[in-house]
């Protein structure tokens, strides 16, 4: 794959920005409203639609066919998000390191892959001000790569858990992502930690609506009051992992923050134009302390 060569986007001169987002099933998306609404407010004529793809077969055609008709990004959500790199022209630094694509920026032969997940994840902690010296992660799978990405760049992150039901899978990750800094280890799915970790995060689709929404990633008793727990999870907005974090005095996270910092990024890199963090998080209730523009 050609090296990656990072530009900036020049801002939209005028005419119509066609966009989408790229996946299966995705009837009940957020994405459509948040970026119609950033559309709206930043004066950008946009046009954000549901591209879906039932088989691997049918995505190499399907972005040719986008590119060939002017389209300026994409998002990509599962389950196509490490089934791309053999159809783009490269990848960000960071797709690569976290093993998936999930936004596509148009580039003249074709298409260039980032991941925004990364980013997506750290804006809620940074708003926050939250320093951890430990950190539990349930799952396995492509949004635990992500996060655990963002770790192991945290030099005050002493301790990471790894959970999930295939320790196999947690052992590959650990043995990825673990710097040498601080103690990485598997825990098995009927293990504890040792302590109550600082950070808690669900990594998993359990909790998801239609889909275990009564299960958790973890215990309650596992949170301790003062402890964050992140829920990458937003249908429902208040898992049942939030609302045990919320009862044990946790500060909980929603997953929705992350949808909304991961359009952030898509939208600005698409239009060139500010994306209107603020003001779309209070129209969706996001408002409160350690939220606001950043």
């Amino acid at each position: 794959m050609p090296e990656y060569f990072p530009r900036p986007v020049s801002p939209v001169a005028g005419g119509r920005v066609q966009v989408g987002l790229l996946g299966r099933g995705l009837a009940g998306s957020l994405s459509p409203r948040i970026h119609t609404r950033a559309a709206a407010l930043a004066g950008v004529d946009l046009d954000f639609r549901l591209v879906e793809a039932e088989r691997a077969e049918e995505v190499g055609p399907l972005l040719r066919r986008l590119h060939d008709e002017g389209w300026r990004g994409l998002s990509v959500t599962m389950p196509w998000k490490r089934a791309l790199e053999p159809h783009l022209l490269g990848m960000s630094p960071e797709a690569i390191s976290i093993g998936g694509v999930n936004l596509l920026l148009r580039a003249d032969q074709g298409w260039i892959g980032e991941n925004s997940d990364a980013e997506g994840f750290l804006r809620p902690l940074a708003r926050r001000r939250l320093a951890f010296a430990s950190a539990l992660v349930a799952g396995a799978g492509g949004a635990a790569r992500a996060v655990l990405h963002v770790l192991a760049s945290m030099p005050f992150v002493e301790v990471v858990w790894v959970r999930a039901r295939r320790p196999e899978a947690a052992a590959a990750l650990v043995e990825e992502f673990a710097t040498g800094r601080g103690r990485w280890r598997v825990l098995g799915w009927e293990e504890a930690p040792e302590a109550a970790p600082d950070l808690i995060v669900n990594a998993t689709p359990l909790g998801t609506e239609g889909l275990r929404a009564e299960e958790a990633p973890c215990p309650a008793e596992w949170i301790r009051p003062g402890a964050a727990c992140f829920d990458l999870v937003y249908r429902p907005r208040r898992t049942a992992f939030l609302e045990a974090a919320a009862a044990a005095g946790a500060e909980p996270i929603e997953g929705l923050e992350m949808l909304v910092a991961q359009a952030r990024r898509a939208f600005e890199a698409w239009t060139g134009m500010p994306f209107a963090a603020a003001a779309l998080e209070a129209e969706m209730g996001l408002s409160g302390p350690g939220r606001g523009e950043d």
